[in-house]
C-alpha cells in the first residue's frame, strides 16, 4: 500500500501521517491517550463517520473498498474517500440483512472488479445473491452489474451471514448462516448453515464434495455451521478457518476442510448435546460466554504472514470479538491446534471486520469507529500524543469556539518542540496550539488536531462542533410504559421541527428497530425505515428474545445535517418457561438450539416455541430412554418427543421424563395421534401430529 506522506508546516525530512484515532463512544470534548495497544503499535483512522459498516477488502495496489448494509459501497484511496454509491437492488428492511460481503477480484488493480454478496427481493422471493461490479476512482458502474449467484434465503431477522472471499484457488466461497433454522444446518441441500464455494462465473465446480447432490449441495463445501460470519484464509498453505458465532453458550474458531460436519445444532464449541458426537468435526479454539473477559460473537480476522510486525507475530491468527471489544491473537501450534497469546487491543468496540492489509498492517472495521488501520513503527521515535478540548462545543451563529491542546505531548522528549494545524472543518485552518475560531454558519462540523514531530504527524480524535439549533422531535408512539407481545403490531410516530419552527419533511426522518440484549449486544429487528411514522411486527419465532427488549430510534435531520435522535425502551410481557427433564441433566432443542437443563427461559408473552426431547441419552454412564412430556406438573397423554407452546402469562413448567430401558414397560402397541390438543389457563400446548414412540424392552 502507498503510504501517504505529508508536512502541514515548515519543509523538514518526509514525514509519515499517522492518525491516532480513538473510539468514537468518548465524550467529544477529550481525546483518550490510552488506546490498549502495545509499545510501537499505533492506529490510524481511515474511514470515520460511515453508515452501518459490515465489511471490506483491500486491493493489491491499497485501494479500500468498503460495504454499508444499507447498500452503500465506498472507495478510499490513501486515505481519501473517493466516491460512495448505493447498489440498486439491496433488501434492507429483514432485520440484519442488506450489503453483507465484499472482495475485490484478485486481479482488481488491473480491473477493476469487485465482488458483493447481498439480501435482494428483486424479481421474486428474498435471495442472498453475489455480483460482480466494474469500478474506477471515478466512480461504481453499476451497469456493469453481473448477477454471480443467488440462493434462497427464508424471511428472517438475522443469522445471513454474507463473509465472501476469494480462495487461493482462484474460486468464490460464501458464508451463509442458519437464519435461527438449526436444523437447515445439516441438510446439504439448503444453503443455511454453511460454506459455498463456486466459480465467479456462477457454476460449482466439480471437485466439491457434494457435486452430485440435490438443491445447493453441488455448492456446498462444508456444513453444520451456525453463523460463520468472517472467515480467511492463510496466505502460506491456503488453509480456510472460519469464526462460527455460537448460540447461548461457546464461539469457536474452526479450520474448515471439504466436507466436514461441524455439528451445529448438535454440538457448539466443544460441547455434545447428543449421544454422539463423533461425526462431527470440532473446532481448534473456541471460548465460553459465562467468561467475562472473552465476550460472545467472534470475528475472524486473518493469518499474518508479513514481516511489518515483529518476528513473533508470524503466522498468528487474528481474531476479534464484536460484544467484546478486543482483537487477540492466537499461535498456530503442530497438529492443526491453537495457543491463546491474548489481547491485541482492548479498545475496538464492536468490530465487524479484520483484515490484514497489502502494507502488513492490519485493518479492523467498527461499527462505531469506522476502519482503523494498526501498523508497527521501528526505530527509536515514537509519534506525538494529541490532546483536545474545545468549548463551547453548541452554539447559534456565529459561534466562537475555543480549541485547547493542554496535555499533548511528545512521549519521548517532553521539551520536544511541536508543530500544530487546526483543521477546524469548514476549510480553515489554524497553527497555533490553542487558537479561537469563529462558525459563520449553521451545521455540523467535526475539527481535529494534527501535531507534529519533525519525523511523524498524529491526527487527535474528532471534536463535534454543532452551530445552530438541531431539530427538535417529540415521540409521540409508542406510549411509555406499555408491554408488547410477541406477534403484536407496534405503531411508532414521531413529529419534528427544525430551528425555525418549521415542520421537517418526511424524507428527513430514519427509524430503526434493535433487539437489546445482554452483554451490550444488540441486533437489528427492523430498518432503517424512511418517514416519520409506521408499524412494525414483533417477532413470535424464530429469532430468540430471551432476557432482550427493544429500542425503538428515530432520526430526524434537517437540511444542513444537524439531527437528533429520540429513542424508547420497549419491554416485553415476561412469560418464564421453566425447562428441565427426570432425571436433570438431558438437553433439550428449545426451537432447533440446544439447551442444557435445568434452565428457565424469560421469553415474551405470545412467543411461539417448539420444544424437542432426545428419543434416548446417556447420563452419567447410564442409558436413558424419552418417556414422555410432564407440562406444569401434568403427564401429557401422549409421548411425542416434539410439542409445540405459545407461551402465556404465568409462564410454564416443561420435563421431558426419562427412564431406563430396563424399567419401561414391554412392548407397547403403537398409537397414532394425527393431531393432540393439552389445553392449560391461558395456553394452548400442541402435541406436533405424528405417532408416538415405540416403548421396548432392551431396545
Amino acid at each position: 500500500m502507498q503510504q501517504v506522506w505529508t508536512r502541514f508546516k515548515q519543509p523538514a525530512p518526509a514525514a509519515r501521517l499517522l492518525l491516532t484515532v480513538l473510539t468514537l463512544a468518548l465524550p467529544p470534548a477529550t481525546a483518550r491517550a490510552d488506546d490498549g495497544l502495545l509499545d510501537r503499535f499505533y492506529r490510524t483512522s481511515i474511514a470515520a463517520n460511515l453508515v452501518e459498516p459490515t465489511d471490506c477488502t483491500i486491493a493489491p495496489d491499497g485501494r479500500i473498498f468498503i460495504a454499508e448494509r444499507g447498500g452503500h459501497v465506498l472507495l478510499y484511496v490513501n486515505g481519501e474517500r473517493r466516491w460512495r454509491v448505493r447498489l440498486n437492488e439491496v433488501e434492507t428492511n429483514v432485520g440484519e440483512g442488506g450489503l453483507l460481503g465484499i472482495t475485490h477480484d484478485p486481479q482488481a488493480h488491473k480491473n477493476g472488479r469487485i465482488y458483493v454478496a447481498y439480501t435482494t427481493r428483486a424479481g421474486g422471493d428474498l435471495r442472498t445473491r453475489v455480483s460482480s461490479l466494474i469500478t474506477s476512482d471515478d466512480g461504481l458502474d453499476l451497469a456493469t452489474e453481473k448477477v454471480v449467484l443467488e440462493v434462497p434465503a427464508m424471511q428472517a431477522d438475522g443469522h445471513y451471514a454474507g463473509g465472501l472471499k476469494f480462495g487461493p484457488d482462484g474460486l468464490l466461497y460464501l458464508s451463509c448462516g442458519d437464519q435461527w433454522l438449526a436444523e437447515r444446518s445439516q441438510d446439504i441441500t439448503l444453503p443455511q448453515g454453511k460454506i459455498l464455494r463456486f466459480r465467479p462465473d456462477g457454476t460449482a465446480p466439480k471437485d466439491n464434495p457434494f457435486f452430485k447432490g440435490d438443491g445447493v449441495a453441488p455448492y456446498v463445501w462444508a456444513y453444520g455451521l451456525r453463523n460463520p460470519f468472517r472467515f480467511a484464509f492463510d496466505p502460506v498453505g491456503g488453509a480456510l478457518y472460519a469464526g462460527d458465532v455460537g448460540a447461548a453458550a461457546w464461539e469457536e474458531l474452526d479450520r474448515v476442510r471439504p466436507g466436514e460436519n461441524y455439528g451445529w445444532p448438535r454440538m457448539e464449541g466443544p460441547h455434545c448435546y447428543v449421544n454422539d458426537c463423533s461425526e462431527f468435526t470440532p473446532p481448534i479454539w473456541s471460548y465460553p460466554h459465562d467468561d467475562p473477559d472473552q465476550g460472545q460473537c467472534i470475528i475472524m480476522g486473518g493469518v499474518y504472514r508479513s514481516s511489518a510486525f515483529p518476528a513473533e507475530y508470524y503466522g498468528n491468527i487474528f481474531v476479534a470479538d464484536f460484544t467484546g471489544g478486543y482483537i487477540r491473537r492466537l499461535g498456530l501450534l503442530k497438529g492443526g491446534t491453537v495457543e491463546d497469546l491474548g489481547v491485541f487491543t482492548s479498545a475496538a468496540p464492536y468490530v465487524v471486520d479484520l483484515e490484514i492489509g497489502p502494507d502488513g498492517a492490519l485493518y479492523y472495521l467498527s461499527y462505531v469507529q469506522g476502519l482503523v488501520r494498526i501498523e508497527h513503527l521501528d526505530g527509536s521515535n515514537r509519534p506525538p500524543v494529541p490532546v483536545v478540548s474545545a468549548s463551547p462545543l453548541a452554539g447559534p451563529p456565529p459561534l466562537e469556539v475555543q480549541f485547547s491542546s493542554a496535555g499533548t505531548h511528545d512521549p519521548d522528549d517532553e521539551t520536544q518542540e511541536l508543530g500544530y494545524v487546526w483543521v477546524f472543518g469548514d476549510g480553515q485552518r489554524s497553527y497555533e496550539p490553542d487558537p479561537v475560531h469563529a462558525y459563520a454558519q449553521r451545521g455540523a462540523y467535526r475539527a481535529r488536531l494534527i501535531v507534529d514531530d519533525g519525523a511523524y504527524a498524529a491526527l487527535s480524535d474528532e471534536l463535534e462542533i454543532t452551530v445552530g439549533a438541531p431539530p427538535q422531535v417529540e415521540l409521540i408512539k409508542p406510549p411509555a410504559g406499555v408491554l408488547f407481545r410477541a406477534g403484536e403490531q407496534i405503531a411508532f410516530e414521531a413529529r419534528g421541527f427544525d430551528e425555525f419552527g418549521d415542520p421537517l419533511p418526511e424524507s428527513a426522518y430514519s427509524t430503526r428497530v434493535l433487539i437489546i440484549r445482554p452483554a451490550d449486544a444488540f441486533n437489528i429487528l427492523v430498518g432503517p425505515l424512511e418517514g416519520s411514522k409506521g408499524v412494525f411486527t414483533v417477532p413470535d419465532s424464530g429469532r430468540p428474545m430471551e432476557d432482550s427488549h427493544l429500542r425503538l430510534e428515530i432520526t430526524a435531520t434537517d437540511a444542513l445535517g444537524l439531527a437528533t435522535t429520540v429513542s424508547r425502551e420497549l419491554f416485553p410481557l415476561v412469560s418464564p418457561l421453566s425447562l428441565d427433564s427426570q432425571p436433570s441433566g438431558v438437553p433439550i432443542f428449545l426451537n432447533d438450539i440446544p439447551v442444557s437443563t435445568p434452565h428457565v427461559y424469560h421469553g415474551p408473552v405470545g412467543y411461539r416455541y417448539t420444544l424437542r426431547a432426545q428419543d434416548s441419552y446417556v447420563l452419567d454412564g447410564v442409558e436413558l430412554r424419552f418417556v414422555g412430556w410432564s407440562i406444569d406438573d401434568v403427564d401429557a397423554a401422549a409421548a411425542e418427543l416434539e410439542i409445540g407452546l405459545v407461551a402465556a402469562e404465568g409462564g410454564h413448567r416443561l420435563v421431558a421424563r426419562y427412564a431406563r430401558p430396563d424399567t419401561l414397560a414391554e412392548r407397547g402397541r403403537e398409537l397414532n395421534f394425527p393431531c393432540f390438543l393439552f389445553a392449560l389457563p391461558g395456553a394452548l400446548l400442541l402435541l406436533v401430529a405424528g405417532r408416538t414412540r415405540r416403548s421396548e424392552r432392551g431396545r
